[in-house]
């Protein structure tokens, strides 16, 4: 199964801007990366995406994990 960029941007909640900024693009070509690969304005996504969004949703995962047992603490309170 392929998981494709745009996908991994939407589960991560990560904005255009968001990309950009980690990849040193602009937005418009983190927007037209998002396309589907069939449209004529399609770029593909940036190089080495998939490692650094990988970063990303373990570091996001951990934060939860974090969120998760803070509010199970604070409900025994």
């Amino acid at each position: 199964m392929t998981i494709s960029f745009k996908d991994v941007a939407d589960r991560l909640c990560l904005s255009a801007e968001d990309l950009a900024g980690m990849f040193g693009l602009r937005p418009q070509t983190i927007r037209q990366a998002r396309l589907d690969p069939k449209s004529g304005g399609y770029r593909e996504p940036p190089a080495g995406w998939e490692l650094e969004l990988a970063a990303i949703a373990r570091t996001k995962s951990a934060e939860f994990l974090q969120l998760s047992a803070d509010l199970e603490r604070q409900a025994s309170d």
